[in-house]
């Protein structure tokens, strides 16, 4: 007597994979793959909540998602443990790469409203400080009020404060002339802008 075949279930498997991110910074997805062709999978994970996804065909992807142990299922369905891979740890990146860079203060000197004989040789030094999470190399820009801009590079050894400094030149002018120069430091790739030092100068003789 013939015996009906009776076809498994496909096993549901869900894992958290790195994707690309930019400037060598990783990105997650979730890629599931096994359950019901239609409807919809619940993603669930402590301290992020949980969330819905369509399912086309078994499969679903959830894009950029947090760093997490997630857990997958569907309803009258199968509930698997996403698997994980390895997390970068915090504060690295990858030789030749830029770390983020959480602060950039700059100071002047001269500062403020003063008095200077404004000769050639009448300067006022910038002085800043670039904070990174990590190492890597930064590059930035000086601004400064007269239109120069001055690209320099900074390399990190390890997470920290860096000083840098620029040294500009205050134009030239007779005695009651007023003078104002001041400048600002953006981070190239990066959202990053100091606050703008300056100085406001009355010339002498």
């Amino acid at each position: 007597m013939q015996q009906n075949a009776i076809s498994a279930a496909p096993i549901a498997t869900c894992a958290l994979v790195e994707g690309a991110g930019e400037a060598g910074r990783p990105t997650y997805n979730l890629e599931l793959d096994g359950f019901t062709k239609k409807g919809k999978v619940k993603i669930s994970t402590e301290g992020h909540g949980s969330s819905t996804l369509n399912v086309s065909r078994g499969k679903a992807t959830a894009k950029n998602v947090p760093y997490a142990e997630y857990t997958a299922s569907q309803k009258r369905g199968q509930s698997v443990t996403c698997t994980t891979v390895p997390k970068e740890p915090a504060g690295e990146n990858p030789p030749g790469t830029a770390p983020d860079v959480s602060k950039v203060d700059l100071s002047s000197d001269p500062t403020g409203i003063v008095d200077l004989k404004c000769d050639a040789a009448a300067k006022i030094i910038f002085t800043g400080n670039i904070t990174t999470s990590g190492p890597g190399v930064v590059n930035y820009t000086w601004n400064v009020y007269d239109g120069t801009k001055v690209n320099r590079t900074e390399e990190f050894d390890k997470a920290g404060t860096r000083p840098v400094s620029f040294t500009s030149t205050i134009p030239v002018g007779k005695a009651g002339d007023i003078r104002v120069v001041g400048a600002w430091i953006t981070i190239l790739n990066d959202t990053t802008t100091s606050n703008e030092a300056k100085a406001v100068v009355t010339c002498i003789a």
